[in-house]
């Protein structure tokens, strides 16, 4: 979901054409990363087989980079 958010924010930057408005996405983006993290932590702290879920999937974001 975090992922086609941010695709969409850039896809709108390119269609409209404006470079400020992309470097304007890097914001939701970093949000979006800090509170992918601070999910993570709640979800392995009470949600039980969350650990085990991401041993198989390890990707938060984006395929083979994070």
């Amino acid at each position: 979901m975090y992922a086609r958010i941010i695709f969409v924010m850039i896809r709108f930057c390119l269609w409209l054409g404006s470079a400020a408005a992309l470097i304007g996405v890097a914001v939701p983006a970093v949000i979006a990363a800090t509170r992918i993290v601070h999910e993570e932590r709640l979800l392995r702290a009470t949600l039980d087989g969350y650990v085990e879920y991401t041993a198989r999937v390890r990707w938060r974001l984006l395929p083979r980079v994070w």
